[in-house]
């Protein structure tokens, strides 16, 4: 089934069919190919990875307030997952409508490419990449994209649901992983993928988000009534799922979360420390923390988890925290309302990008949005080399952290602008297309 190519007029009011900057960098010979509210969301998604990776904390301890640390709380932890999710709308509609872009043979080398980069990424200098589980998805995209509604709601399914539960024993089976191999070079290989699998973006929980929007990419995007139902559904569906969590969290309580089965450090590494907290955060706990609190306790339970200094010897987990909502916790009250915030975002950017005036408006966002990659990377030089050095050293107010954190996000866009105008799209898009289509 092939989509008819848009109007020019279409254009205006942003319905057209959308691509993935990671699949798709350019306009193909039937179209622009770009539905602007899914670059919208997408420009809202890189925007909250800024607030996963920087902290606002002045010398006290104090961190934002309003609607601007509401933000940062609220983004922790989902910005990924919208990613995953768009990521799969925007494969179907492109397979939909026949592009060389998801030709079997173009995913599986954008796959081997993203995934080699992105592991190139977390040794050389960004251990919280995320591009390596894309290329997993994409290598695996063509056998998905076979699949009927039925199946890949099955692998959806397996994902949220089945995935949480399934990780509360797979980590302890870490150090028996690891014995498998002893050479140098196979034990990495191994260890990789058995990170990938159940480590800090584990796949058998994040396939789930990317066959989800594989399954929303089937519907009609540029229906209003689809566009309308899916946002008010989502948004019901976000406060149901919280209200359901905390319910269920107030019946059954909460693990006891001072055990521990160990943490068998090999003797050449240094032993990290545990984290502040325990491995899974209640909401309240969650709550409250400052931004820079949150960040450090990530940060901790990344080096406490991390394969290449433990022998797999995880927090015992407890089935009494799959309800836990708390942003990267994994647990099946997070996979699903996350999952739900991510297609309310979508529905609503959607819904507004049909607006009068809204598209010349969100223009910026969206054109952010298109070239995410790029973005992407722009956003981890600008955090590395540009807050951590000259403005996370410095005893500043939080205001004028805010309004340091608000100039990296107007340097973010403005680049993008700026490529758009002398590129068409981003350079790593362009890159990406030309190694992968020809």
């Amino acid at each position: 089934m092939r989509l008819a190519t848009p109007a020019r007029s279409d254009l205006l009011d942003g319905h057209v069919t959308p691509t993935d900057p990671l699949i798709e960098a350019e306009p193909t010979r039937r179209g622009t190919g770009r539905l602007l509210g899914v670059d919208v969301a997408r420009g809202l998604a890189l925007i909250a990875m800024f607030t996963q990776h920087v902290g606002l904390t002045d010398a006290s301890g104090g961190g934002s307030t309003g609607w601007v640390g509401w933000f940062f709380t609220e983004s922790s932890g989902r910005a990924a997952v919208l990613f995953f999710i768009l990521s799969g709308v925007s494969l179907m509609m492109i397979h939909r409508r026949g592009s060389r872009s998801a030709d079997a043979g173009a995913l599986r080398r954008r796959g081997l490419l993203l995934l080699a980069g992105g592991l190139l990424l977390t040794q050389a200098f960004w251990g919280a990449s995320i591009i390596q589980h894309y290329g997993v998805m994409f290598l695996i995209a063509p056998w998905l994209l076979r699949l009927g509604n039925r199946a890949l709601a099955a692998v959806t399914a397996g994902g949220l649901i089945g995935g949480p539960i399934a990780m509360l024993f797979l980590p302890r089976l870490t150090d028996d992983v690891a014995g498998i191999w002893t050479g140098a070079s196979g034990a990495w290989v191994i260890t990789t993928a058995w990170e990938l699998l159940v480590g800090f973006y584990p796949l058998v929980i994040w396939a789930g988000y990317f066959t989800l929007g594989m399954l929303v990419g089937r519907l009609d995007l540029t229906s209003k009534r689809t566009v309308l139902r899916l946002a008010i559904g989502a948004t019901c569906a976000v406060f149901a799922l919280g209200g359901l969590a905390s319910l269920a969290t107030n019946r059954i309580g909460t693990p006891d979360q001072s055990e521990t089965s160990g943490s068998a450090i090999a003797a050449d590494q240094p032993k990290p420390a545990k984290p502040v907290l325990p491995a899974t955060l209640t909401e309240e706990q969650r709550n409250a923390m400052t931004q820079a609190e949150y960040q450090a306790y990530l940060t901790q339970l990344g080096a406490f988890y991390d394969l290449k200094a433990t022998k797999g010897e995880m927090p015992v987990e407890d089935w009494r925290s799959l309800p836990s909502t708390a942003g990267h916790s994994g647990k099946l009250g997070n996979t699903t309302q996350t999952s739900a915030i991510a297609l309310a975002v979508l529905g609503w950017c959607l819904a507004a990008c049909r607006l009068k005036g809204a598209t010349r408006l969100l223009r910026p966002l969206a054109i952010t949005g298109s070239m995410s990659l790029t973005a992407y990377l722009v956003h981890i030089i600008l955090v590395n080399d540009i807050w951590e050095h000259l403005v996370a050293n410095r005893s500043w107010s939080i205001a004028t952290q805010e309004w340091a954190f608000a100039g990296l996000v107007a340097t973010m866009i403005g680049l993008c602008v700026v490529f758009k105008r002398l590129l068409g799209t981003g350079p790593m898009e362009r890159l990406l297309k030309h190694l992968t289509t020809r």
